[in-house]
């Protein structure tokens, strides 16, 4: 039974029997009850997942132009350095 959520299955609710026709309709629509119960929950989860997913990966891109911006910092103070101990006053 699939669980959909905006539009799209994030979800799927599985059963299995090894007899055939082992369901009733009364089944399949308690089983599709639990799967449009569960997918909002479901799809709260995914979308917690990703805004967690998607912050340590800004936090990994901030923290290497923080470290490339000390650098290259570093390395026009140095130049600076040079080009006024240079200079003829």
């Amino acid at each position: 039974m699939p669980v959909n959520f905006e539009g799209r299955v994030i979800a799927v609710l599985d059963t299995e029997s090894k007899k055939l026709d082992a369901y009733s309709q009364a089944d399949l629509e308690i089983l599709q009850t639990m799967a449009n119960i569960s997918a909002p929950r479901i799809g709260s989860a995914l979308a917690d997942q990703e805004r967690i997913r998607i912050s340590c990966e800004l936090a990994k891109l901030n923290s290497e132009l923080e470290q490339r911006v000390a650098s290259r910092t570093h390395e026009l103070e140095q130049a600076n350095a040079e080009f006024c101990s240079n200079a003829i006053v």
